[in-house]
């Protein structure tokens, strides 16, 4: 398999010991555990579930509203379910904030969760464009 050959060869190049320069070794380390040197869309995808649950909690602290309602996490244990539903609904913010798709129902409260919102969208861009960029080098033949 071409792919895995790929990463071999790039693990073999990262750890090589004529390579001193630590920042390339740290870019190398980071391309490799965010989406496997390109080769892996799985990686990818993984890494794009873990940043909107991330968000999610966040956004549970920092408050968002829900058609104008605002929403902010508590901790008293009376109101676990609201709490569960509550973080199924930061989370449901999170996923349209990251695809930048905005309905419109949920929107970040002022200040910190607007903040937020940005940095996760950026942050979607850039792994959107990663997952495609995995998708067309794993299934599209190299020529």
């Amino acid at each position: 398999d071409a792919s895995r050959c790929s990463v071999f060869e790039h693990d073999a190049e990262r750890k090589s010991p004529r390579d001193h320069h630590v920042g390339k070794r740290i870019q190398s380390f980071a391309l490799k555990g965010l989406w496997l040197y390109g080769e892996s869309p799985w990686f990818v995808a993984f890494w794009i579930v873990v940043v909107t649950i991330v968000f999610a909690v966040f956004y549970q602290f920092a408050g968002f509203q829900i058609n104008k309602q605002p929403i902010e996490y508590n901790l008293s244990l009376s109101d676990f379910g609201y709490d569960i539903c509550d973080f199924f609904r930061a989370w449901y913010f999170s996923v349209v904030t990251f695809f930048i798709l905005g309905h419109g129902d949920v929107q970040p409260s002022p200040g910190a969760s607007r903040f937020l919102a940005g940095c996760e969208a950026l942050i979607g861009v850039i792994l959107i464009a990663m997952f495609i960029v995995t998708m067309q080098r794993r299934f599209v033949p190299r020529g």
